[in-house]
């Protein structure tokens, strides 16, 4: 921890090559819902485990969470998926153009008609089912 700003976030200091700077949100240092007094929890010179979850382009620093269900996350974006990785998911809508497919808290996927078995399946509803969990590649 770099520097705390008690109702804001977090400044961190990022060990890497170069040394980068990082900023926490306040509603990203834990699950919780109750505000931590920041300070008094993270005085500065103090470590803690972060996970990257984006990068501010205008300033050059990167966005960081704290918070345990983020940090335990098997991905956040599409882009951290390879081609062909196998992934579970729960459908949360079936639509004519296919099924949209819940990856994780973060994240949806949307698995076109055309690839949703080997052969065509004209009516998506007919095959699956909300709520329905499903494999996906």
């Amino acid at each position: 921890v770099v520097r705390t700003m008690k109702d804001y976030g977090l400044f961190l200091g990022i060990a890497s090559q170069p040394p980068q700077t990082a900023f926490v949100h306040i509603s990203h240092v834990s699950d919780s819902k109750t505000k931590p007094n920041l300070p008094e929890k993270f005085p500065v010179g103090s470590t803690t485990t972060c996970r990257v979850t984006d990068l501010n382009y205008a300033d050059g620093i990167l966005q960081v969470s704290m918070k345990k269900s983020v940090i335990e996350l098997p991905f956040l974006q599409h882009s951290d998926l390879a081609a062909g990785t196998h992934v579970r998911g729960t459908v949360v809508a079936i639509e004519d153009f296919g099924v949209l497919v819940k990856l994780s808290e973060k994240m949806i996927g949307l698995i076109p008609v055309n690839h949703l078995a080997d052969v065509q399946i004209r009516t998506p509803a007919a095959k699956f089912k909300l709520e329905q969990k499903v494999k996906c590649r």
